[in-house]
This record gives structure tokens, sequence and C-alpha cells, in this order.
């Protein structure tokens, strides 16, 4: 069966759109991963530095509160000055790494929707095209198999589609239309 010169121009320009879409979302879902890779290798770092903190302090003391204890009092403080210091470090780059990952979330989510919007027509003519040219090819089997109920039941389903897109796109009914081409469990 050959297709009709505009119906592949038609699917053609679809399948471009698509991978323009798919690739944009995946861009940013790659970074959303690298971004939430680098706040897991701060966070064990930022443990570490803690735990060497901590250690360097014990042995710090062991040997100052023989000489006097004002030495040990100074480091004391030093030390929590010094673990203030790397908790408002870490909060500050967190809060950074943060705000670009809500940003892709949200350009990732603004694309879907771009997606879904931009190419719902065009996604619901081709169904409707398509299913169009397969009941003209059950008709042409029904003459011959009138009595088989899978093919019945084939037609009657591809009926039904046709109503529901003729029934959809006249209306405008886009919500409806969005959910019957993309399924009614889209991410959007």
């Amino acid at each position: 069966s050959r297709k009709h010169s505009g119906l592949k121009a038609t699917e053609e320009m679809l399948k471009a759109q698509k991978k323009i879409y798919d690739d944009a979302e995946k861009a940013s879902n790659d970074k959303i991963k690298e971004i939430d890779r680098i706040l897991g290798a701060k966070e064990t770092a930022f443990q570490e530095e803690l735990t060497t903190f901590e250690e360097e302090k014990e042995e710090t003391l062991r040997v100052e509160k023989a000489k006097y204890e004002q030495a040990c009092q100074s480091v004391e403080t030093e030390h929590e000055e010094l673990i203030v210091q790397k908790k408002r470090e870490k909060a500050y780059h967190e809060r950074d790494l943060t705000a670009q990952k809500q940003e892709l979330q949200r350009q990732r989510e603004q694309t879907q929707n771009e997606k879904i919007s931009n190419l719902t027509l065009a996604e619901a003519t081709l169904m409707a095209w398509n299913t169009g040219m397969e009941l003209i090819g059950q008709y042409a089997s029904w003459q011959s198999r009138r009595n088989d109920q899978v093919l019945v039941s084939e037609m009657h389903n591809n009926h039904q589609k046709l109503a529901q897109l003729q029934d959809y796109i006249p209306n405008n009914a886009m919500d409806s239309l969005k959910d019957f081409v993309w399924g009614s469990d889209v991410d959007l």
C-alpha cells in the first residue's frame, strides 16, 4: 500500500519533532542525574571532613590538656567555628544545586507539555487516517470472512476509534483528545 505523499511528509515532520522533544527531555534527565551525583559526593566529602576534624581535635586536646586547660578551650572554640563555617558552605552549595535541579525539572515539564499540545492534532489525524485505511482493508476481507468474529470485533473497535476521533476533533475537545491520543496517564 503506497502512502500519500502528504501523509509521508506529516509522518516525517512528526518523527523529527518528537525527536527534538525526546532529546530535550533526555538532556534534562541527564543533567538532573549529574546534579544528584554531585550532591551525593559533596555530602560524603562533608561527612569525611567532619570525621577528620573530630579526630584532629581529640589528638590536639590530648596533648594540650596536659599543659593547660586554657589551650584546650581555644581548640574547642576553633573546632566549633570550623564546623559552623563548613556547614554554612555546604548549605550554600546545596541551595545553588537544588535551584538548578528545580529549573531543569521545570524546563522538562514545559517540554513535555509543549510536545503534547503541539503534536496532538497531528497524532490524531494520523491515527484517524491509519484507522480508516485499516478499516478499508478489513471491509475487503469481510466479504469472504463474514463469520470471522475476531475480524468483526476488530472492525467494531476501529469504528469506535474513528467515532471518538470524529467527536473530539470538530468539537475542539482537546483535553479528551490528548488523553485519547497519548494515554490518560501521560505525565503532564
